[in-house]
């Protein structure tokens, strides 16, 4: 298990690592597209992971931490928000419903995988 959850870390600072680079620094921020492909390969790395003897709850919390942390650049626009043109609320709430599916994804990619590797 310590193998499958050093693999899953590594995937995810690696991810956001790349991801990084693509955000933009000058307002109104937001991303550039190729922020969207490290963002896809986390599903990836969860079905990778069912190779090795991981949980399920690990794979959901790769994916809720993946999801809010990758949720936040495509989000977070507080200039609209200091602006009175949304809420914070709204922008959390955007949020946390980005990370909740993340993780819904991340466990039904992992199971998908558990049943892949089961049969080779």
């Amino acid at each position: 298990m310590k193998k499958g959850i050093t693999f899953i870390v590594a995937w995810l600072v690696i991810s956001v690592l790349v991801g990084g680079g693509f955000i933009e620094a000058i307002p109104p921020g937001g991303v550039d597209w190729p922020y969207y492909l490290p963002m896809a390969g986390i599903p990836l790395g969860a079905f990778l992971y069912a190779r090795h003897s991981g949980k399920t709850w690990v794979a959901f919390s790769f994916g809720l931490l993946a999801g809010g942390w990758f949720a936040l650049p495509v989000f977070d626009d507080s200039r609209a928000v200091l602006a009175g043109r949304t809420t914070v609320g709204a922008v959390a709430l955007k949020d946390a419903l980005f990370a909740v599916a993340m993780a819904l994804v991340c466990s039904a990619a992992f199971a998908a995988g558990r049943r892949f590797y089961r049969r080779n």
